[in-house]
C-alpha cells in the first residue's frame, strides 16, 4: 500500500508559523521604534517654533519670566526665559530660553540662547 505525500506535515506548518511570528515581531518592533521617533522629532520641531516664538516675544518685553505653559494646544509644553545684560557691550542682552515637555522618554528640554540689541 502506498502513502499519498500531498499537504504539509504538522511540524512544518509549526515551523512555518514560528518563521512568520518571528518576523511579526521584527516588523512591530520597527514600527513601534519609528513612531517613537517620529514622536520625539515632532516635539523637538515643536518646542523649537516655540522657542523662537518666546525669543521673538523676548524682543518686545525685555522681563525674565519663571516657568510658564503655553497656552493651548501646546499645553504639555512650558517655558523659561531669563534675560540679562551681556558682558561684553552695554547695548546686548542675552535671551536664554529654556521649553520642557514630557515625550515618550520623559521629561525632554530645548535650550536656546542669542543675544538681542536694545533698540
Amino acid at each position: 500500500m502506498e502513502r499519498r505525500r500531498d499537504g504539509f506535515t504538522l511540524l512544518e506548518v509549526l515551523i512555518a508559523l514560528a518563521i512568520l511570528g518571528g518576523a511579526l515581531v521584527t516588523v512591530q518592533f520597527a514600527v513601534s521604534a519609528a513612531v517613537f521617533r517620529q514622536t520625539q522629532r515632532e516635539n523637538e520641531t515643536i518646542s523649537l517654533g516655540l522657542a523662537q516664538e518666546t525669543i521673538e516675544r523676548a524682543l518686545v518685553s525685555p522681563a525674565s519670566e519663571p516657568e510658564t505653559p503655553f497656552d493651548l494646544p501646546f499645553e504639555s509644553f512650558t517655558r523659561q526665559v531669563e534675560v540679562t545684560p551681556w558682558q561684553g557691550l552695554s547695548d546686548l542682552r542675552e535671551v536664554a530660553v529654556t521649553i520642557r515637555w514630557s515625550g515618550m522618554a520623559g521629561q525632554e528640554s530645548l535650550h536656546v540662547h542669542t543675544l538681542v540689541a536694545n533698540y
